[in-house]
């Protein structure tokens, strides 16, 4: 930067707070995560290797996760490997959900990966990290049985999260042919949740995973009444109930149960939505009835008319709830997908035993809907719970 001299003070003045401001603005708009990656195994890295760091967004828990950032380490030597992935703040949304993973490839094929992705950024998550990877093809055996996992099991590079994984077999047989919009499938996401469908319904809990052991918890869905669908809903969710343990192979997913019995499989996909036609929701009025939680807690208004929503035009929404009213933004990307941008409120205060507060707290974590027997399901995201509205006719004045 060049300063002109025959300026005066207060030019100079002006033009070094004008610098500082820069340099602060770019500071605000450029940050990193700092972290290291090692692995128990005591091995060298060929001068080959590559490292590579991302930080996703793992917001959609029923979609892939997408790439916000990425940085790249060439022969990364020994572990503890330092690697820094560099992010545009303006990027980042305070309601989204953002996750490290970390792989090491050696001439694209893959070495290590993070079985496990680590939250970053948001929702007082860290911006330093410590990740341990683990050898591909390693902590994938068990004991021997029908269909079992076996030590000469293919190393696969498809990441258990984030993947999309459609049912391709349960229960031993073929799953059939299932409509694009409903098919059986699951997503993992970070935190130990996990979404998808039954084949009708929307599911959604919780997993663990433990090397080549994995358990579900209790799942909970939307009640939809599907037709020729029982079986593919029964198949997936005896798979979730009895499955102990899992291994992928190739493009595959494989559950089994404790006596090596293969319950389920799996097949990663892209995800294809449907062409882009106007979303049912579109011109639409609710009233609220109910909400029902994931502890099976049922809560519902004093007044239905008090909490109502209506879908416009051009992804304009407004909504009253309770003793308050607002304007937001509603966008549904898919079949049954629906995400609620900010809602702008007055600000009265409500009454004791409104359920304002709740529902302003559950807003940004409605992730998909369902229209059954004329009435809306707005379903949170994880099992957090599901909003049940009948249609409103506003009276005339």
């Amino acid at each position: 930067m060049n300063f002109d001299l025959a300026a005066g003070p207060k030019n100079l003045a002006c033009v070094a707070l004008t610098a500082v401001l820069a340099l602060i603005a770019n500071h605000a708009m450029a940050q990193a995560i700092q972290g290291t990656a090692t692995y128990r195994e005591r091995m060298t890295l060929p001068p080959g290797a590559v490292l590579e760091a991302t930080i996703e967004d793992v917001s959609r828990a029923d979609a892939p996760a997408s790439v916000v950032a990425s940085t790249r380490v060439a022969s990364p030597g020994n572990p503890p490997i330092a690697f820094t992935i560099a992010y545009d703040q303006a990027q980042i949304l305070p309601d989204h959900r953002y996750v490290v993973r970390v792989r090491i490839l050696l001439d694209g094929k893959l070495l290590f990966t993070s079985d496990v992705a680590t939250p970053v950024i948001t929702r007082g998550s860290p911006t330093n990290v410590s990740m341990t990877l683990r050898r591909v093809g390693a902590g994938q055996t068990g004991s021997a049985g029908p269909g079992s996992p076996t030590p000469s099991t293919p190393a696969s590079n498809i990441p258990l999260e984030t993947t999309y994984w459609r049912a391709i077999e349960l229960a031993g047989k073929p799953t059939p042919a299932q409509d694009a919009n409903r098919a059986a499938h699951l997503v993992f996401q970070a935190g130990g949740r996990v979404a998808g469908s039954d084949g009708c319904n929307r599911i959604m809990g919780g997993y663990e995973v433990k090397a080549d052991g994995i358990t579900f918890g209790q799942m909970a869905g939307t009640q939809m009444a599907c037709a020729d669908t029982a079986d593919i809903e029964r198949g997936v969710r005896a798979a979730l109930t009895g499955a102990s343990r899992w291994r992928i192979v190739g493009d595959r997913l494989e559950l089994f149960e404790g006596t090596g019995a293969r319950l389920a499989a799996f097949q990663a996909r892209s995800q294809t939505l449907p062409a882009a036609t106007p979303s049912p929701l579109q011109g639409t009025r609710w009233r609220l009835v109910r909400f029902q939680g994931g502890d099976d807690t049922t809560l519902t208004p004093d007044d239905r008319a008090k909490y109502t929503i209506e879908f416009g035009a051009g992804g304009r929404l407004t909504a009253r709830i309770d003793c308050n009213r607002g304007r937001g933004t509603w966008k549904s990307s898919g079949a049954s997908q629906l995400e609620l941008g900010p809602l702008a409120l007055t600000r009265a205060k409500c009454p004791d035993g409104s359920l304002h507060d709740r529902i302003v707290k559950h807003w940004s974590y409605i992730r998909s809907y369902v229209i059954k027997d004329g009435h809306l399901f707005l379903a949170l995201m994880a099992d957090g719970g599901i909003y049940e509205f009948e249609p409103f006719v506003p009276a005339k004045p």
